[in-house]
């Protein structure tokens, strides 16, 4: 990776954006099981949850939150701000995504 862009020579006339990009990490030239690495662990270190319903004079209110800390691959947050589905806003991030002027998925300073 070169400045947070992808340019690695695995990526050929064969493959297309979205496709996984593969790294030679022991650097000898081979994508093999030789470059396989722990990328984190998916399961959370805590989960909290809190469900609460008040009422008063006809008026209800039901409230649920939960949270969970320590994942280190699965973040559905990234997947809402970065994922460019719905209608919400993105994150940043998302601009720097594949597009015709910028097929390396790097921002084009303008």
């Amino acid at each position: 990776m070169n400045g947070g862009c992808w340019e690695s020579p695995y990526q050929t006339d064969g493959t297309a954006p979205g496709d996984i990009k593969f790294v030679d990490l022991n650097n000898d030239g081979v994508i093999d099981e030789k470059d396989q690495t722990i990328i984190g662990n998916p399961h959370p270190d805590f989960t909290a949850n809190l469900i609460n319903n008040f009422s008063y004079k006809g008026f209800d209110l039901s409230i649920f939150l939960q949270s969970v800390y320590g994942n280190q691959i699965l973040s559905l947050l990234r997947r809402d701000i970065e994922g460019m589905a719905g209608l919400q806003n993105q994150s940043v991030v998302a601009s720097d995504r594949y597009t015709l002027d910028s097929p390396s998925g790097c921002q084009i300073d303008s």
